[in-house]
């Protein structure tokens, strides 16, 4: 969360939180720079503005019980909360002093060194919300952010925020709405079909970020006009030469057409150490990949490409006729889908 931008009355929240600024406005939330005056530390405050709940949980409520479930240094803290009361909602988060990936990319294109500590550490961010069935479903540039370096000579320290639309796969009395969200501009093409979020959902999104942090341009336009969303199922986005061919690989790779195809968020994370320069990356709990493991990985895909190439002939006709459905305006789409609804640009 970069500089403060708006100054407001001092508040104190809970006898220990005292707003300084307004630093992020959504849709439903704002977000405010405060100090906690019991630690004497800033901290970042997200309050709710209305409760627009689906089902007995409120948004509020499942961002919650979904950050205090994760630990990780690519994903921001959640320190305290209040929900569930007729009093104002927020949550309590680590305030990280630096801009948006967004931000950073208004100056243009970054050096590819940097992009591939980025896909890094949000690949492995996205490993460890994967790991416990949670699906981020709005990974983007204004989700990104980026943290001062520990040490001179270092990249900013990627940070993942806004796990307010998260699906929870594990859980159906939780917060698991299968319902078609995410900004339009990074939407995976099984997202604007309908189908239920999954991690390789996650992993496409973080594809099309990491081409657009290396050519400063969006794959995609943002609009969620019909037409717009189907040039995302009319085939993958164009990839130029001048990436490089490793990155042109990967990219590729993580936004294949079929989901079932792409890679996983841990081998993004090997893919990324590798364009970064680094060996041997390690897994979450501190071991490194064995080659013989990554061999059996290599074998297990070329398997599954190779019992894909039937059904993706079928996937491809299905594409064409939602395509067709969704740019002639047709109020019945194709059966066995869904034309969404999309959120452009879903609020902090």
């Amino acid at each position: 969360m970069s500089a403060p931008t708006e100054a407001i009355d001092p508040t104190l929240l809970a006898g220990r939180y005292r707003l300084r600024s307004r630093i992020g406005v959504g849709g439903m939330a704002d977000v405010h720079l405060a100090e906690d005056e019991t630690l004497r530390r800033p901290v970042a405050v997200k309050m709710v503005r209305s409760h627009r709940g689906t089902g007995p949980r409120t948004r509020v409520s499942d961002e919650m019980a979904l950050l205090a479930s994760l630990q990780h240094p690519s994903i921001v803290t959640l320190y305290d909360a209040r929900v569930g009361c007729a009093e104002t909602e927020f949550l309590v988060m680590e305030y990280v002093d630096g801009p948006t990936l967004a931000d950073r990319l208004d100056g243009g294109p970054l050096p590819a060194p940097e992009v591939a500590a980025v896909t890094m550490q949000l690949a492995a961010a996205l490993r460890a919300a994967h790991a416990r069935g949670i699906v981020h479903r709005d990974v983007k540039p204004s989700n990104v952010l980026l943290a001062p370096a520990e040490l001179p000579g270092q990249p900013q320290r990627a940070k993942l925020t806004d796990f307010g639309i998260a699906y929870y796969r594990d859980d159906p009395t939780g917060p698991s709405r299968p319902e078609v969200m995410g900004t339009a501009a990074y939407l995976a093409p099984e997202q604007v079909r309908g189908a239920e979020p999954s991690p390789a959902g996650d992993v496409y999104s973080l594809g099309l970020v990491a081409l657009e942090a290396l050519t400063g341009r969006r794959a995609f336009p943002s609009s969620d006009d019909p037409s717009a969303l189907a040039a995302r199922l009319a085939g993958p986005p164009e990839v130029p030469e001048s990436v490089g061919r490793r990155w042109a690989r990967l990219i590729r790779w993580m936004t294949s057409p079929d989901p079932r195809t792409r890679p996983t968020a841990d081998e993004v994370v090997a893919a990324a150490a590798a364009l970064a320069g680094q060996r041997r990356p390690v897994h979450a709990d501190g071991r490194a990949p064995s080659a013989v493991g990554g061999r059996r990985a290599a074998r297990r895909r070329t398997r599954r490409r190779r019992m894909l190439w039937g059904s993706t002939a079928v996937a491809a006709v299905a594409a064409v006729a939602v395509v067709g459905a969704l740019i002639s305006g047709v109020a019945s789409p194709v059966p066995g889908t869904t034309v969404p609804v999309v959120v452009s640009e879903p609020g902090p």
